[in-house]
């Protein structure tokens, strides 16, 4: 405590170094805090439900599909049909329409079995659970159960919610209870904010076939195991039924088997965890080089003041203080100084969390992020915080308990000018990492300028855009199509409005929808039916979208359900099916639909999900010969789309003032969404390039400032013997940047090394772009030399008498 005490006076007599050190520290343990939170809630955070450990995930799996999701008929199945398990959930994830007085809003539901809190042992915290008896049948009362956060946010944790009446989709719901605060849902990461009976929804989705058509794989099997049964043997009890159902229903399950895999080994699903835990990991690996390199720069200061406390360590030693003792209050001061900063940086942790929950990635329903500051995001800034100070801290520490009594004695108490290898060898440290960051910084952004000149195959600019979808309203598919086609209508007769389209997946939109094609006359690549990108478009889709015809024709509004069924495909499509030949003529069929359906045009490859993808195959069906929703509508115009859009909003409410819309904007915003990694990536290293840059910066100049201080009595010799002032400070000038090259490379090996991995971000740019690799060190180099400028002018200020008296 006596350590403790003295270090807080030390600190308290410098503030100027204490209060720089401070921040710096509460920087780097915030961002890396806040940053955490994320990584926390995907990977650390308990799910919320009992007993875990005896539960599995049942996913289907077929010949290039592993874990596949299950149709609603194959869960009954396994449900009824297992001897394994003591009860099966099924659930899945999507958007509902809320309603609730003038409010309307899109919100995240999960569409869950009857037995769903009974199967995870979630107790509810007000009113009941679904009852299997009573809501696991075909007509079940249309209920619903409130999260506790939504619970709270929109009826201000008000008890008498339970039994009253709320709309989802335009259809009444009574709020059967609400769940407990620690259960978020199955989806880590994201917050559920109801939960909606399956054998409800045809009340939310009154023309939906979820209930009945076995081929609709969309939704996630959980099951309780019962006790004394591992996955093993869950699986192998599985097998039986899978061969039975593959050749009762062979068109959907054929080939089909079931996979267990324990739910513990499962974060959100095993086809991607393995990238999930690599992005979620790599989430702190550039905040930590941030905060290495603050360590490193702490480290220097704590050296140089260690070099100016030698006399009073040697007096103590003197005395009779041993070594330990030394270090022990030399380590005290360092820790201090990080627990202080670590108190400060759970404030910055705090604020940051609060901008990432703000922060949405530009999809059409924001994202109920599960981003809490919990025991585990204190626990880790407290060790970050402790590590650091050790890390800074400890080398100082050491190297100051071995003074040379003799010499530190006779040197009086300014110190004399201690070796500054290990000082100089940090900064070189701080100044590669920097170079790395820079680099990779400028990479990033040459690639989002080269995404500029990619060829999208459509036109963004000059079109708005307008999410919604009928069905939240209450609406059954063929009131929805009619109102589609009524908006479509009026927003074609406006002035300025050159073409007007919808569809259910604009280009570069995040969401995947595929299907299996059958295509006339060809037989299937690999002997597999290739899965194809699927979009539901209205009439003049690629008019409206700027994309080319390359032959044939576009849709019309006489390609109804009553006509025959036609479709466009992209050039990619038409190579992948009919390698050589000319489609147009051609049928294709689905594997859920024994439709056959007429090839009328074959347009230009569109971009679909990712502005550097290869040509993917696509193939475009009659938005009215196969309605689905939510839909996206797309105008163009010679003005401006940003006035559009807000037109586009008015006369969707003017035709149904309480739809809720799920988005506005313009069709560049498709382009963003695509481009959205990519940005913040750039703009997570450019802002933390410029922070280590900072933090490097000062380090250069505190190590060359000590160098100034410990060299004055050679300067002041060399003054007094003629040498110019511009000698003296490009002596100084030298030194200084002679260790920023060193660093510089080290960095740029480091660099040119780590770009590889940014590859498929640059759009055709090369990892080795020597734009790039002379931006960064210019801009590294330039702030070198003006780190090392005012150290270089104060050399050439010494008195020779002064220094000489001095000595």
């Amino acid at each position: 405590m006596n350590d403790v005490r003295y270090a807080i006076r030390r600190l308290l007599a410098s503030p100027g170094f204490s209060l720089v050190a401070l921040l710096t520290l509460a920087l780097g343990i915030g961002v890396n805090g806040a940053l955490f939170s994320i990584v926390n809630s995907i990977l650390f955070r308990p799910p919320g439900y009992a007993d875990p450990s005896t539960l599995v995930d049942v996913y289907e799996t077929s010949p290039g599909f592993r874990y596949s999701t299950t149709s609603y008929p194959n869960y009954r199945d396994v449900r009824d049909q297992n001897s394994v398990f003591s009860g099966v959930a099924l659930y899945q994830l999507q958007t509902l329409g809320f309603a609730r007085g003038d409010l309307t809003k899109s919100v995240w539901a999960e569409v869950v079995s009857g037995n769903y809190f009974d199967v995870l042992r979630v107790p509810i915290a007000i009113g009941r659970a679904f009852d299997p008896k009573e809501h696991d049948v075909p007509g079940a009362p249309a209920v619903v159960v409130l999260s506790h956060g939504f619970w709270t946010r929109e009826f201000g944790a008000d008890p008498r919610v339970v039994g009253t009446t709320v709309r989802l989709n335009g259809a009444p719901f009574e709020v059967l209870g609400v769940a407990p605060k620690e259960f978020r849902g199955m989806v880590r990461g994201l917050i559920a904010e109801v939960f909606v009976p399956a054998a409800a929804t045809e009340s939310v989705f009154p023309s939906s076939t979820f209930l009945t058509v076995r081929g609709n794989h969309n939704s996630f099997m959980r099951a309780r195991l019962k006790p004394g049964v591992t996955a093993e043997q869950a699986a192998s009890n599985l097998t039986g039924l899978a061969d039975r159902l593959g050749t009762i229903y062979p068109e959907s399950n054929g080939g089909r088997t079931f996979l267990v895999v324990p739910t513990s080994k499962v974060t959100l699903n095993p086809s991607i965890d393995g990238a999930v835990t690599g992005v979620s990991l790599g989430l702190l690996a550039v905040p930590g080089l941030v905060l290495l390199m603050a360590c490193a720069n702490l480290a220097t200061l704590f050296l140089t003041r260690a070099a100016g406390r030698r006399r009073e360590i040697a007096v103590r030693m003197a005395l009779g203080a041993g070594r330990g003792q030394v270090v022990r209050q030399l380590l005290a001061e360092s820790l201090v100084l990080s627990i202080a900063g670590g108190l400060v940086g759970l404030l910055v942790c705090a604020w940051l969390a609060g901008i990432l929950l703000r922060f949405q990635p530009p999809v059409g329903v924001p994202l109920n992020l599960d981003v809490v500051i919990d025991w585990r995001v204190l626990l880790f800034t407290g060790l970050v915080a402790v590590g650091t100070g050790v890390a800074f801290g400890l080398t100082p520490a050491l190297r100051a308990s071995r003074p040379d009594l003799q010499a530190d004695l006779r040197e009086g108490s300014r110190g004399s000018a201690a070796r500054s290898g290990l000082r100089s060898g940090l900064v070189a440290v701080q100044l590669a990492v920097s170079v790395v960051l820079l680099v990779g910084s400028a990479l990033l952004l040459r690639g989002l300028r080269g995404a500029a000149a990619v060829d999208l195959g459509f036109e963004p600019a000059g079109a708005a855009t307008l999410m919604f979808d009928p069905q939240q309203q209450g609406f059954d598919r063929s009131r929805s199509q009619a109102f589609v086609e009524q908006f479509i209508g009026r927003l074609r007769q406006m002035p300025g409005v050159s073409a007007v389209s919808a569809t259910t997946r604009p280009p570069l939109n995040l969401n995947v929808n595929t299907n299996e094609i059958e295509a006339e006359g060809a037989e299937p690549p690999g002997g597999r039916y290739p899965e194809v990108q699927r979009a539901n478009v209205a009439s003049e889709y690629f008019k409206t979208l700027g994309a080319a015809m390359v032959a044939g024709r576009d849709f019309s509004d006489q390609d109804r359900g009553d006509q025959p069924s036609v479709v466009v495909v992209n050039e990619a499509a038409a190579e992948l099916l009919w390698p050589g030949k000319d489609p147009l003529g051609r049928r294709i069929s689905t594997r859920l639909s024994p439709t056959w359906r007429t090839v009328v045009g074959i347009v230009k490859n569109i971009k679909v999900v990712t502005v550097g993808e290869a040509p993917t195959p696509q193939i475009f069906f009659p938005l009215y010969q196969s309605y689905d929703s939510p839909i996206v509508v797309i105008a163009r115009t010679s003005g401006n789309p940003v006035s559009v859009a807000a037109t586009l909003r008015s006369t969707l409410k003017a035709l149904d003032a309480t739809m809720p819309v799920m988005s506005t904007g313009v069709l560049a915003d498709q382009v963003g969404t695509a481009l959205f990694p990519v940005r913040l990536a750039a703009m997570l290293l450019t802002v933390l390039g410029m922070a280590g840059l900072a933090i490097a910066a000062i380090g250069l100049y505190g190590i060359m400032a000590q160098g100034v201080v410990a060299r004055t009595r050679e300067i002041g010799i060399r003054i007094a013997l003629g040498a110019q002032p511009a000698a003296v400070s490009g002596m100084v000038l030298r030194d200084g940047l002679t260790l920023a090259a060193v660093g510089l490379g080290v960095g740029l090996g480091i660099a040119a090394l780590a770009s590889r991995v940014l590859a498929t971000w640059l759009y055709g740019g090369s990892p080795h772009d020597p734009v790039a690799f002379v931006v960064g060190p210019a801009v590294l180099l330039a702030v070198a030399v003006a780190a090392c400028l005012i150290p270089a002018r104060r050399a050439t200020r010494v008195d020779p008498v002064n220094a000489l008296r001095a000595e």
